[in-house]
């Protein structure tokens, strides 16, 4: 008897969250607020409602927090900001904190309103992926625009009225979290806004109910104890987007899917999730392959950010169990876990960023003859002495891994160490980032080798030499980053720029200088070194005339016998 009324319990909850997730509108707003965003698009004024506590086009000194939240698919942005202006007024921040909820209209609401030719309405599968407006006859339109472009513009909007800003919190429920992920992902504003302003930007999606997989791989079994993943036989249209990277639309093509992955990686994400949103069931295979309802798609493409990355995204990506919630955004944020990924004032210990770890892989060619590996270094007066033994892997017994947890916060030069004897690598590729040396063996005593790693850099320099007297252990190296500091010293500008940027830093002793610029595959697109003083202002100038090099997101690579440096910047022909 106990277990059918068990069984009848969930069955009703699973019945209630799935007409709340599929039936929204009986949820949808009554008015539509007069105040709108307004874009200019080839000189057409087109506009979007939004609900605010602060106009967005006065000037205001006094914001520092910038909370925007997207609705779900009911068009919900008035009870989006009630309950959000409600808990600003209870931590007595409302009026240092700036609240948006713009609407992405379809055509019905255009119709039943009588909204004017300007304001912009949006397929409705699409829209929270970055979907171009529509213009249909009954409601014709001069251009049309994508949604995500429509964010890109209340971003600005609110970097250039609110000169005090330092964070942007980027929230959505249901359908509205899936223009989160997405938009974090594919935005071509925000990194440039925290890199260059010092604004910190969140993404927090809420029970959301499909995600952006970075490649062709699902999850095999969700019922499993650990996740496993590869591409699944009976849905041949599950990595379209806005599933996967294929058949990109033309905001996220021109953001590239290089970028996209790397951009997310590095996204600050929070991602929250009831604990009874059993929602979500739909005849979709392209969603149903990344789980069959909310709670499980949350938790299985929160393990998948590790099967595609590695651990290190869980130092920007964490995500937190709301306990009996729903699919219900006012018990979302209400929460402690909500308070405090929104407004920083819940107590939520789920959603602290884990400690950035080193992890290093020696890969030998001979396991057999390997008794013992390890990673050491000398003693110099700005690093301590490293000496830690190596762990041969379970699953390759070629393999063998150090982790240092925390990850160094200075820069770090050491030696593998294999049966007590010295190994070095001299060869790289720098066109494909990968070494290819196949020397182990001694160096000789005068000029030992070495490999750096750089807690600025997400490249590791190297040291080539010719001196090999053995070449029977050694394959490869792999050194996994935590993630990047910026060097505040260094700033580099106009960025993006057209032909030529600026990179200016401070030295330190005196010496050659070098800096290398990649683009994201590796490639060596420009270099240049040359002699400084010490302790001066100085700068490269980055020439890009001429070179026919395409638009796009490049590295930079700065370099000195004490300097150690790596940033991005964005090259727009």
């Amino acid at each position: 008897m106990f277990l059918i009324k068990s069984v009848n319990y969930r069955f009703v909850l699973a019945i209630f969250s799935f007409f709340l997730f599929t039936f929204p509108v009986l949820w949808s707003q009554t008015y539509i607020p007069t105040t709108r965003v307004q874009m200019n698009v080839n000189g057409h004024t087109l506009t979007i409602p939004y609900y605010s506590n602060h106009d967005l086009y006065e000037h205001n000194s006094q914001s520092r927090l910038a909370i925007i939240s997207i609705h779900g698919d009911g068009r919900n942005g008035d009870e989006h900001y009630s309950v959000l202006n409600n808990i600003a007024e209870q931590e007595l921040i409302v009026d240092t904190c700036i609240i948006i909820t713009p609407l992405f209209l379809e055509q019905e609401q255009i119709n039943t309103f009588q909204l004017d030719s300007t304001v912009l309405f949006f397929p409705s599968g699409t829209w929270n992926a970055g979907a171009q407006s529509r213009s249909t006859g009954q409601n014709p339109r001069p251009a049309t625009i994508s949604s995500f472009s429509v964010m890109d513009t209340i971003i600005s909007v609110l970097k250039n009225k609110n000169p005090n800003l330092q964070k942007i919190i980027i929230t959505g429920h249901s359908a509205g979290s899936q223009m989160v992920v997405r938009y974090a992902a594919g935005n071509r504003v925000l990194e440039n806004i925290s890199n260059t302003e010092g604004i910190e930007i969140h993404y927090i999606p809420i029970n959301t109910p499909s995600f952006l997989y970075m490649d062709d791989a699902r999850v095999v079994d969700e019922d499993a104890t650990e996740f496993q993943f590869q591409p699944p036989a009976d849905c041949y249209t599950h990595n379209y987007y806005k599933y996967g990277l294929d058949n990109l639309n033309e905001y996220m093509l021109e953001t590239g899917v290089d970028q996209i992955r790397e951009q997310y990686y590095s996204s600050r994400v929070i991602y929250l999730v009831g604990e009874f949103d059993y929602s979500g069931f739909v005849q979709n295979c392209n969603r149903m392959s990344q789980g069959s309802n909310i709670y499980k798609r949350t938790h299985i493409f929160y393990s998948y950010l590790n099967y595609f990355y590695d651990q290190n995204v869980y130092t920007t990506h964490t995500m937190a169990i709301v306990p009996g919630a729903g699919h219900n955004f006012e018990q979302m944020v209400q929460s402690e876990c909500g308070k405090k990924s929104i407004f920083g004032s819940g107590d939520c210990d789920e959603i602290e960023a884990d400690d950035p770890v080193l992890s290093i892989t020696l890969k030998v060619c001979n396991p057999d003859t390997v008794d013992s590996v390890k990673v050491s270094s000398a003693v110099w007066n700005w690093q301590p002495e490293l000496d830690m033994l190596a762990t041969q892997t379970q699953s390759n017994d070629s393999l063998w891994k150090i982790i240092i947890d925390p990850a160094p916060l200075q820069t770090i030069r050491y030696l593998w160490v294999v049966n007590d004897r010295e190994e070095d690598l001299i060869l790289f590729n720098e066109a494909n980032d990968q070494w290819e040396g196949n020397c182990a063996g001694y160096t000789d005593s005068s000029n030992y080798a070495y490999r750096v790693w750089s807690p600025d850099s997400s490249f590791f320099i190297h040291n080539t030499y010719e001196t090999c007297y053995s070449c029977d252990n050694t394959l490869s190296i792999q050194q996994t980053l935590t993630y990047q500091n910026k060097n505040s010293d260094i700033s580099i500008y106009p960025n993006p720029f057209n032909n030529e940027s600026i990179l200016k830093f401070k030295t330190g002793r005196q010496g050659l200088y070098s800096l290398s610029v990649y683009n994201l595959i590796g490639e060596l697109a420009y270099h240049n070194s040359k002699d400084f003083p010490a302790n001066k202002e100085v700068n490269f100038i980055i020439d890009f005339d001429n070179k026919n090099l395409p638009s796009g997101m490049y590295y930079y690579l700065l370099q000195s016998e004490d300097i150690l440096n790596n940033g991005k910047f964005v090259f727009l022909k």
